[in-house]
């Protein structure tokens, strides 16, 4: 519930005391240090993923965080996390913004990680739009071959 002793583990912690208050950080940390916290655990190579699925948790409620995951679907380091933050929310507007990308002008590796979403997304309109999807006949093969 200390900000302080959050950005101290940042700093002096080992990775798994870390991964620890990683997992913690949402339900003791008001929403503005438990984001901040979890942006600079991204750093961390070992910590990275863990970090950013639990900003997936923030995602519910800030809308600025579900954008900044939408970004890193692109990011080759990061983009697989995201994916999945992004599929756990269940929700129906992240799969329509998820669609958009797949339709959009984006970088192959950011669309194949929104098929991803579709694919790791428990709601049942994720195959709908996939199978919306697989009607377009502008996507790209590879696209197309990873939405089936």
């Amino acid at each position: 519930k200390d900000p302080m002793l959050y950005g101290a583990l940042l700093q002096h912690a080992r990775d798994n005391t870390l991964l620890q208050a990683i997992r913690t950080s949402t339900a003791n940390l008001d929403q503005t240090d438990a984001q901040a916290f979890l942006r600079q655990s991204i750093n961390r190579p070992a910590t990275a993923s863990a970090a950013i699925l639990e900003l997936g948790q923030l995602a519910n409620t800030d809308y600025a965080t579900r954008e900044w995951l939408l970004q890193q679907l692109g990011d080759p380091g990061h983009g697989a996390s995201a994916a999945l933050a992004l599929a756990r929310l269940n929700d129906l507007t992240v799969l329509e913004d998820v669609r958009d990308l797949i339709a959009g002008d984006q970088p192959k590796l950011a669309q194949l990680r929104a098929v991803l979403v579709l694919r790791l997304s428990e709601l049942p309109s994720a195959a709908a739009i996939r199978q919306q999807l697989l009607a377009s006949e502008t996507l790209d093969r590879s696209v197309r071959d990873a939405l089936r």
